[in-house]
C-alpha cells in the first residue's frame, strides 16, 4: 500500500463495524484493514492528519498487507455500506423516495406482454399524453421499518450480490447499490428486476471521509437521499395504467363498424377522429407496412434511435391531412415535415 494513503475507518472483526479514527487512541488498535485484514495502528498526532497504517512492527509488511488495493474510492464505497448500518441501528427506518413512473418504463414492462395489440397501443398512446418523464402515475415518498442490515449477501442471489439488504422481520424491504463510480450493471438489473424488490442508488459524498469526525454517525441523523433504481410497479404496473381501456376499444370497435356501414351505403363519413386518441393505432391501421418500414428506417439512420410513439402520432396527423395532396406524399416529404 502507498505511505500516502490514509485510512479513516478500521474494521471491528468482533463486530463487523466500521470504526472512525477520532473513536479511537493514538496507537496499536484491535482494528483491522477492511481489505487486508492486517492490524491497523492508529496515527493521531498534533502536526499530521489522523489516519489508520498498517501495523509493522518489524519493518516487514506481509504479503497480504504489501499488495493491499485498498483506496480512497475503496474505503468510500464501503463507508456508503456501512452508513446502513446504522441507520438500523439509529433509526430503524428507511425513506423510500417520491416515484414517478416514466413512459419507458412503461413500455418495458411485463406486463404489456399479455395484451393484445390494440391494448398495449392504448396503454401506450395514454402514457404518452404526458411529457417525460411525467406519466401522470406516481408515488409519494414514504419510510419503512427496517430492523436488520446485510452486506453482500448470498442466499437466493445467484451470483448478483446487492451491496446492502434491509429487511424487517424477516422480509426484505430493499436493496441498496452505493455507487462510487460504477452504476449497476445490466446484468444485475435484469436479477434484481426478477425478484421484484425495490432496489435503491445511493451516491456517498465524499464528506464520509472526513478524519475529524466520526461523518457516519452524523449522516443517519440528517437525510440520506435515495435515487430509484427499480419499482416493484414497474412489473405490475397499476390500475391507472389500465383505466378506461376496455370502455375505449369497445367505442373504437363501434365506430369502425359505423364506418363500414356508412362506407357501404355511399355516405362520405369522415374518419378524421379516429386520430383520436389513439393516433398511434391510426398509424398501424392505414399506412401501409412498405411505407411505414422506409419511414421508421429513415427516422433509425438519422436519429440512431427507434421510432417513438409520440413520433408515430405526428406522423399520422400529418400523414392524414396531407393524403390526398397531388396524388399522395411520399415517406420521405413526410420524414421533412417531421424533421428528421
Amino acid at each position: 500500500m502507498p505511505e500516502t494513503q490514509m485510512l479513516v475507518y478500521g474494521l471491528n472483526t468482533e463486530s463487523a463495524d466500521l470504526v472512525h479514527i477520532s473513536s479511537c487512541k493514538s496507537g496499536l488498535s484491535e482494528l483491522v484493514c477492511p481489505q487486508c485484514r492486517t492490524q491497523l495502528i492508529a496515527r493521531m498526532g498534533s502536526q499530521n492528519t489522523w489516519h489508520f497504517a498498517h501495523y509493522n512492527p518489524e519493518r516487514q509488511l506481509t504479503e497480504n498487507s504489501r499488495s493491499c488495493s485498498y483506496s480512497k474510492e475503496s474505503e468510500l464505497h464501503l463507508a456508503g455500506k456501512h452508513l446502513f448500518n446504522r441507520l438500523v441501528q439509529d433509526t430503524g427506518l428507511l425513506r423510500l423516495p417520491e416515484f414517478t413512473l416514466t413512459y419507458k418504463q412503461i413500455a418495458n414492462s411485463p406486463a404489456l406482454s399479455t395484451l393484445t395489440k390494440n391494448q398495449k397501443n392504448f396503454v401506450l398512446a395514454k402514457a404518452g399524453t404526458n411529457p417525460e418523464p411525467s406519466t401522470g402515475v406516481s408515488f409519494p415518498e414514504v419510510s419503512h421499518q427496517i430492523d436488520h442490515c446485510e452486506l453482500e449477501p448470498t442466499e437466493g442471489m445467484e451470483g448478483y450480490r446487492p451491496d446492502v439488504q434491509l429487511s424487517y422481520r424477516g422480509q426484505p424491504v430493499a436493496y441498496i447499490e452505493v455507487v462510487v463510480s460504477n452504476d449497476v450493471s445490466t446484468k444485475k438489473m435484469r436479477h434484481f428486476h426478477h425478484q421484484r424488490i425495490p432496489v435503491l442508488r445511493y451516491i456517498p459524498a465524499g464528506k464520509l471521509l472526513m478524519t475529524d469526525e466520526d461523518m457516519l454517525g452524523k449522516a443517519v441523523k440528517q437525510r440520506v437521499d435515495l435515487e430509484w433504481v427499480y419499482h416493484p410497479i414497474e412489473s405490475s404496473l397499476p390500475d391507472s395504467v389500465f383505466g378506461e381501456m376496455e370502455q375505449f376499444l369497445a367505442q373504437r370497435e363501434e365506430t369502425r363498424k359505423q364506418v363500414l356501414k356508412n362506407t357501404e351505403q355511399g355516405s362520405t363519413f369522415s374518419d378524421t377522429h379516429l386520430l383520436q386518441p389513439d393516433p398511434v393505432t391510426w398509424y398501424e391501421a392505414n399506412l401501409r407496412e412498405g411505407f411505414r418500414k422506409k419511414l421508421e428506417g429513415h427516422y433509425q439512420s438519422s436519429t440512431g434511435a427507434s421510432m417513438s410513439n409520440e413520433m408515430k402520432a405526428k406522423a399520422a396527423h400529418l400523414y392524414f391531412n396531407n393524403k390526398n395532396y397531388n396524388g399522395g406524399i411520399t415517406y420521405l416529404e413526410l420524414a421533412r415535415m417531421l424533421k428528421f
